[in-house]
């Protein structure tokens, strides 16, 4: 997925503005870095009390996911404890949550109770020492809340 942005326009007729864009987008996914389950799995925090738990099944445990940087995006996201399942994204933005995707530069997760309809991704980042909330892949590690993995 994040490849074919990358990738030279074959079409001579291109606006300046639309051959641009995914060149600003190259820059930074050259700072994305796939990441292996081993290199996930683990507690991750972030700044403001945002916590993360990844297990080796797929599952994962969240908390403070209502903190003032996600608010406002992730309205619908739960911010006491709550559980769910994670994936990679593959290749071609399909997720699985089962053992077909082994690693990535792109997470996903999918929360068990509702509000179902929250759509939560992560980019590994920084050689893997970081995992950064997106809400759009034009504007990566957006809103800023960047989680490490806790010592």
């Amino acid at each position: 997925m994040f490849m074919s942005l990358c990738r030279p326009a074959r079409r001579p007729a291109v606006l300046l503005l639309a051959a641009l864009l995914p060149v600003a987008g190259c820059a930074f996914m050259d700072d994305t870095a796939k990441v292996s389950m081993g290199q996930v799995v683990g507690t991750w925090k972030a700044a403001d009390g945002e916590e993360l738990s990844f297990a080796a099944d797929r599952t994962f445990i969240s908390t403070g996911l209502d903190s003032k940087k996600l608010a406002e995006e992730y309205v619908l996201c739960p911010g006491e404890r709550a559980t769910g399942t994670w994936s990679f994204v593959a290749a071609d933005g399909s997720a699985s949550t089962a053992d077909k995707v082994p690693s990535g530069s792109q997470l996903a997760l999918y929360f068990d109770e509702e509000p179902k309809n929250c759509v939560f991704e992560l980019l590994a980042i920084d050689g893997g020492k970081t995992l950064c909330v997106t809400v759009d892949l034009d504007d990566p590690c957006t809103p800023d809340v960047r989680f490490t993995r806790r010592k």
